[in-house]
């Protein structure tokens, strides 16, 4: 990540290399402290507990800002997890799934209750950064109690992890249109989902939209929940979980307020050292593919993998396979020819995948992947930003309506990190 881009490098190389410059520039993230962060909430409206008496009810609607937190690149799965994926029923094809949302702590630590000590660790996480952002202690304490509570019901009315083994119970499809709403939800699925993909011109939802409801009875639940919540608690609430993933992109303060919890909840002594933090920001060792994972995977196949050394272990395996269909199969003796047919054609169709996908190579195909996408050495903040939005068009366009066969490549890619 520190080379000098040359020559044979890819462009696409150069983005993830920036990306790492403005994460490593500790000064200027000291510089700039949580003004980023401050900048884009006060664009929401701001965080009710920062902003004190400043803050209106009146200009906040949860399903406005939970439409703005996407459509910025915050993610959207606070109230409820929205996502495109592989139609369960028919894999060829996409669906919108509309889920129970993420929760800012597991959820078997919140039903422990407010008292319990590990919620109280994630309290204090939670006033501590509300402090750095600049609400008063007593302010704080008391506001993001509320917002707490809130959290605590929400993880009551999810499904514990036990409760969703069974892949039938999740798949509830319906239409857009179809779809049952209940007070405090969006009055119109269609209209929720239009604007979720409002970036995205090409896909046009209509009331005959095929949407699954993964979980129609915490949809329900939430309505009744948020109707009698109010406005500066759900606020608070939403604002914190915006700001919780972006903490160790923000300056030392805020990475030593969020090490504070990890210690006092998980056990973990040291920080994670910056440069290791900012090489898994990148994508090596991590598993999330809204970042530089096809960059870093390519650059490190480059640098490692030798491709005689590959071209020798497919000649190994494809020697395997010839002796099994040519020696090892005829003489199994518990098969009859119908079966050892199947067998060879099984055998046949079985795919291998032995050191990296050859698309890691091709200067074609990964610089295609992030075209497009504009990286500063200077906004680690504002890169964030960008990815999310950047990956989570990508999504929308290329996998709503498309067959999986359109995506070959990515899928090789992603088979090499599963």
């Amino acid at each position: 990540m520190e080379a000098e881009q040359s020559e044979d490098d890819f462009d696409s190389y150069k983005l993830a290399r920036d990306h790492y410059k403005a994460c490593i520039n500790e000064e200027k993230l000291e510089e700039l402290g949580v003004e980023p962060m401050q900048r884009k909430l006060k664009e929401f409206g701001g965080w009710p507990v920062v902003e004190g008496d400043k803050w209106k009810s009146e200009n906040f609607s949860v399903w406005d800002w939970t439409l703005r937190m996407n459509a910025e690149g915050f993610g959207k799965d606070h109230l409820i997890d929205f996502d495109v994926g592989p139609d369960d029923k028919n894999s060829t094809s996409r669906i919108i799934e509309i889920d129970q949302a993420d929760l800012g702590m597991s959820r078997e630590y919140l039903i422990k209750g407010f008292e319990d000590k590990d919620v109280q660790h994630y309290f204090r996480y939670m006033v501590d950064t509300a402090i750095l952002f600049g609400a008063k202690p007593e302010d704080a304490k008391r506001e993001l109690k509320d917002s707490l509570l809130f959290e605590i019901e929400l993880a009551f009315t999810t499904a514990a992890r036990e409760d969703r083994r069974n892949s039938t119970q999740l798949y509830n499809p319906t239409t857009a249109g179809e779809a049952k709403t209940h007070e405090g939800l969006p009055s119109s699925w269609t209209e929720f989902c239009r604007k979720m993909f409002k970036d995205s011109t090409a896909i046009k939802i209509d009331e005959d939209e095929k949407i699954n409801i993964a979980s129609p009875e915490y949809l329900e639940n939430l309505g009744k929940l948020i109707t009698k919540t109010d406005k500066r608690t759900l606020a608070n609430y939403l604002a914190w979980r915006a700001i919780k993933p972006f903490m160790t992109l923000l300056n030392e303060e805020a990475r030593k307020i969020r090490q504070r919890y990890r210690k006092a909840l998980l056990g973990i002594q040291v920080e994670t050292p910056t440069w290791k933090r900012c090489v898994e920001e990148i994508g090596f060792n991590n598993f999330d593919s809204s970042n530089f994972i096809y960059v870093a995977s390519s650059m490190y196949v480059k640098k490692y993998f030798k491709p005689e050394a590959k071209k020798e272990m497919i000649e190994l395996t494809d020697y395997i396979r010839k002796a099994f269909e040519d020696i090892v199969l005829p003489s199994i003796d518990w098969m009859d020819e119908k079966v050892k047919e199947k067998a060879k054609k099984k055998l046949a169709e079985m795919d291998q995948f032995i050191a990296y996908s050859d698309e890691f190579l091709n200067k074609e195909k990964i610089d295609e992947l992030y075209q497009g996408l504009e990286i500063s050495e200077n906004d680690l903040f504002g890169n964030s930003l960008k990815i999310y939005r950047f990956w989570r068009t990508f999504i929308y366009n290329r996998y709503l309506r498309a067959h999986l066969k359109c995506l070959t490549y990515l899928i090789k890619f992603y088979r090499h990190f599963i």
